[in-house]
């Protein structure tokens, strides 16, 4: 239905849906009390070589509300030689939305396979901050990730919960499902990238990363 637009078990009017994005883009949100994080994420440093991790790129999850405290900024900067190598294999223009399911998990796979390594598990750095500076990179393929997003995909109607699951793999199937997701509505992903109020062209993966913000898990349909 077009009239609807799905971010895993999380079902929103398309109207809600513009009107998040609308209020998310607007320029004007900056000067509130509580902005936003476009375009300060968004537009951050966005001419970046896509193929290098710069020790800004480390500090960007902070313009999402993910502030990387010190501890995380050294392993982030640890991590560094094995995410560029991974991303340098990744074409700029990378769509997931392009690929089958199977491609975008081995893809994503690899470049998170730093988060089960031994020498960088429980030092601050997790699949939330991870995702925040490699969505960046390719807006098109990495979906990105944080507690609100995860109440709509890790759910027993979705993704559901498997122990055996290692970091690496649980943001393949993530991103493989988010990627599905934008695929199957293509007019629905178009309504909500004309109602981008700001300059910035988001990917589609943006776009529905910020109605599963605003969704928070629950479905929001009118009566």
């Amino acid at each position: 239905m077009d009239d609807v637009i799905r971010a895993g078990g999380a079902v929103v009017d398309i109207e809600v849906a513009e009107h998040w994005v609308s209020r998310y883009t607007d320029p004007s949100a900056r000067t509130s009390a509580s902005p936003f994080s476009y375009p300060a994420y968004d537009l951050f440093e966005r001419d970046a070589d896509p193929f290098k991790l710069s020790d800004a790129d480390l500090l960007a999850p902070g313009l999402l509300n993910v502030p990387v405290k010190l501890r995380a900024y050294y392993v982030l900067q640890d991590m560094r030689p094995s995410l560029e190598k991974a991303l340098a294999g990744i074409p700029r223009d990378a769509d997931a939305c392009r690929m089958d399911s199977q491609h975008v998990e081995d893809l994503v796979a690899a470049v998170y396979s730093p988060l089960d390594e031994p020498r960088f598990q429980d030092r601050g750095v997790r699949r939330t901050t991870l995702s925040k500076v490699l969505h960046r990179k390719r807006p098109a393929l990495f979906a990105l990730h944080d507690e609100k997003v995860n109440k709509c995909y890790f759910r027993d109607d979705v993704i559901p919960k498997d122990t055996s699951r290692s970091w690496a793999r649980s943001m393949a199937v993530f991103n493989a499902r988010v990627a599905s997701d934008v695929r199957e509505q293509p007019s629905q992903l178009e309504r909500l990238a004309a109602a981008v109020a700001g300059k910035a062209q988001l990917s589609h993966l943006r776009l529905l990363d910020i109605v599963a913000w605003h969704a928070a898990g629950k479905s929001h349909r009118r009566a």
